[in-house]
C-alpha cells in the first residue's frame, strides 16, 4: 500500500512553521533591544526612589530624588463639559425581563491645573500647566424606555472611559519651549505620547511591571532617556546623566504630572 501526502497540506505546515519562527526571531530581537536600551540607561542614568504622596482628595504631590512637588491645584476656570448622543438605539432586557430602550452618550470633561516642581540641586522651581480631558461612554436609560420597563434598575452604566493630558513646561534660564501629551491614558496603558522642545521630539510608551505602571522616555533612535515605574506607595526613577541639564527637568516635570494624575 502505498503512502501519499498531500503536498498543499505539507506547505501549509512548512509556512506555519515559518510563520512562527519569524515571530519568535522578532519578539528575541525585541526583548534584546529592550533589554540593551535599560542596561544602557542604568549604566549612564541616575537613579531615584521616591514616594507619590498620594491625598485623599485631589491630586497627589510626588517626591523623587532632588524633585519635590511644591504645588498642584487647579486653575480657577470654568470645568469645560459636552455631551453627544450617538445615532441609534441599543435594546436590551432589564433584570425583571421587560424591554427597554437605553441610548449611548459621549461625555468629554476638561480641567485646568498647575504643577510646581522644585529642584533642590540649584533651587528653581519648574512649573508646568496641563489640561486633563476626560472621555466617558455611557449606556443610559431613556425616558421612553424608563415607561416601557417601569424601572431603571441597572440601566445607566460607565461602558469605558480614558484621558488626554496635554501642557507645557516653563524652565528659569531655558531657552526651548517645552509641551507634551499624553494621548488615550486608560488604566495605566498609553497610545501615544511625546515630549518636544524647539529641536527635539522625544517619545513616551507605557507598560506594566507586574503591580506597577511603568513609562519610558525615548529618543526617535530608540535610545532611552528615562524611566518611571510607579505604585501605590514607592517611585522608582531613571533619568540619563548624560543629557542636558534642561532635558533632565523637563522630563522629571513630566514624570510629576504622570505620578500626580
Amino acid at each position: 500500500m502505498q503512502l501519499i501526502i498531500n503536498p498543499v497540506i505539507g506547505m501549509r505546515k512548512n509556512k506555519k512553521k515559518l510563520q512562527l519562527f519569524i515571530l519568535s526571531l522578532f519578539f528575541c530581537i525585541s526583548c534584546f533591544c529592550q533589554i540593551n536600551q535599560d542596561s544602557l540607561l542604568i549604566a549612564r542614568g541616575e537613579h531615584w526612589i521616591g514616594k507619590p504622596n498620594n491625598v485623599l482628595f485631589g491630586l497627589s504631590k510626588p517626591e523623587f530624588g532632588t524633585f519635590k512637588t511644591l504645588e498642584v491645584t487647579k486653575i480657577d476656570t470654568p470645568t469645560i463639559k459636552s455631551k453627544a448622543t450617538q445615532e441609534g438605539f441599543l435594546t436590551n432586557h432589564s433584570i425583571k425581563g421587560k424591554s427597554t430602550i437605553n441610548k449611548i452618550v459621549n461625555e468629554v470633561k476638561t480641567k485646568y491645573y498647575q504643577l510646581l516642581l522644585g529642584s533642590v540641586t540649584d533651587s528653581i522651581t519648574i512649573f508646568t500647566e496641563f489640561s486633563i480631558i476626560t472621555h466617558t461612554q455611557k449606556e443610559k436609560q431613556t425616558f421612553l424606555g424608563f415607561l416601557i420597563s417601569g424601572s431603571n434598575e441597572g440601566q445607566n452604566k460607565t461602558l469605558n472611559s480614558y484621558r488626554d493630558i496635554t501642557g507645557a513646561i516653563s524652565i528659569p534660564l531655558d531657552t526651548l519651549s517645552w509641551s507634551y501629551s499624553l494621548e488615550h491614558l486608560e488604566n495605566g496603558i498609553l497610545n501615544y505620547g511625546y515630549l518636544n522642545n524647539n529641536h527635539d521630539s522625544l517619545i513616551i510608551q507605557s507598560y506594566y511591571n507586574g503591580l506597577k505602571k511603568g513609562f519610558i522616555i525615548k529618543d526617535q533612535a530608540g535610545n532611552h532617556y528615562a524611566n518611571l515605574t510607579y505604585g501605590l506607595s514607592k517611585i522608582e526613577i531613571w533619568i540619563r546623566k548624560d543629557i542636558s541639564a534642561f532635558y533632565q527637568k523637563a522630563i522629571a516635570a513630566l514624570f510629576a504630572v504622570i505620578v500626580s494624575i
